[in-house]
């Protein structure tokens, strides 16, 4: 349980972030709350690298926009500031890039963390779609499947389960892109 006085604001976090010995931390707001992210083990790199690497290769071969890997902050509303564990955001949304996003990525991916709650990650896709992601992926390690999420056209939450079988298809966020789901974790 997080006892707390009242919710946070993104101006809350940096101020937090700013203070001594925070300097090498990262910090997300969720719904209010500010929780420091831990630092990811081999496995959780590893599938962000295998995911990442060949996005990027895609996405620079069609000159579709920028990746970015673990790190990159997107303001989502005033109580709301995520890192993915990897984003796509398109050059037909940002032909330059801004300092800042304040708006969600058109592709998030998280790779879940032993930390991460059902409740929380629910709460991350359901704000990344509404924040303008058209897709976003939910690694799950140690089962080896990836949950893909999107709104439906009548702004329906739906998700699709595969399992190490399947392929990640980047649908009309990324044409053209696929990536076997079991190529996304490490031997």
């Amino acid at each position: 349980m997080v006892l707390q006085e009242r919710l946070y604001t993104v101006d809350d976090l940096r101020e937090i972030e700013n203070l001594p010995g925070n300097e090498d931390k990262w910090f997300e707001l969720i719904k209010g709350v500010i929780y420091e992210v831990a630092r990811a083990k081999p496995l959780h790199n590893a599938i962000i690298n295998l995911v990442s690497t060949p996005l990027s290769s895609h996405v620079i071969a069609h000159d579709l926009g920028q990746v970015f890997g673990d790190g990159q902050n997107y303001f989502l509303s005033s109580t709301d500031e995520f890192i993915p564990d990897v984003s796509f955001v398109s050059k037909q949304r940002y032909p330059t890039l801004p300092d800042e996003f304040h708006d969600a990525p058109d592709l998030a991916v998280e790779v879940l963390s032993p930390s991460n709650t059902h409740d929380e990650m629910m709460y991350k896709i359901r704000s990344y779609l509404r924040y303008g992601s058209r897709l976003v992926w939910v690694v799950h390690p140690q089962r080896k499947i990836v949950d893909v999420h999107r709104l439906d056209s009548a702004g329906n939450l739906v998700t699709q389960q595969l399992d190490i079988n399947g392929t990640l298809d980047g649908e009309d966020v990324l044409p053209g892109f696929t990536l076997a789901v079991r190529d996304i974790f490490p031997e």
